[in-house]
């Protein structure tokens, strides 16, 4: 072995060989089990035995009980079904009364009558319709000149000579 490399140094194998049990399966909790004595691992269902028959011995629950659990759950379930429902709703935005407005037209203006010297006038809020495009658009100002360019401070160029 040059350089000892190659040589087996007594280091523990990494890979757990394959095991079957005594019923001929094999046992997939080796690798947790491998050189660990002290700890107790319950991977199958029999492992756990114990405790499946503890939990069959419960008592079930009473006449009264079925009906509290399931008047709270009804509840619990009309409260949350109304609450996506009222979220679904539109909502109804504060409407204005109707407010009336007495109106006195001037006797120069164009469709004055002397019969109606007086008006009672109506004014209701029109609704808003949410499909319409807006009346207003944003419009984009053009960009101001650029701010000019700093001065480059140089000497003069001179003038060339023949010599």
């Amino acid at each position: 072995f040059p350089l000892e490399m190659g040589k087996n140094q007594g280091h523990a194998q990494k890979t757990v060989g394959l095991q079957v049990g005594a019923d001929g399966k094999i046992a997939w909790d080796a690798v947790i089990k491998h050189k660990s004595d002290k700890l107790q691992v319950w991977t199958r269902p029999e492992d756990s035995r114990e405790k499946w028959s503890k939990a069959e011995e419960l008592d079930r629950p009473t006449l009264e009980l079925d009906v509290l659990n399931t008047e709270r759950t009804q509840k619990a379930l009309e409260m949350a079904l109304n609450g996506k429902m009222q979220a679904g709703a539109p909502k109804k935005a504060n409407k204005k009364e109707a407010e009336f407005v007495r109106y006195t037209p001037n006797p120069d203006a164009p469709g004055y009558t002397p019969n109606c010297r007086e008006r009672v006038i109506k004014l209701v809020e029109r609704q808003v319709d949410p499909f319409m495009p807006p009346k207003f658009k944003h419009k984009k100002v053009p960009k101001g000149p650029p701010s000019p360019p700093p001065p480059v401070h140089h000497s003069p160029a001179k003038k060339l000579t023949a010599q």
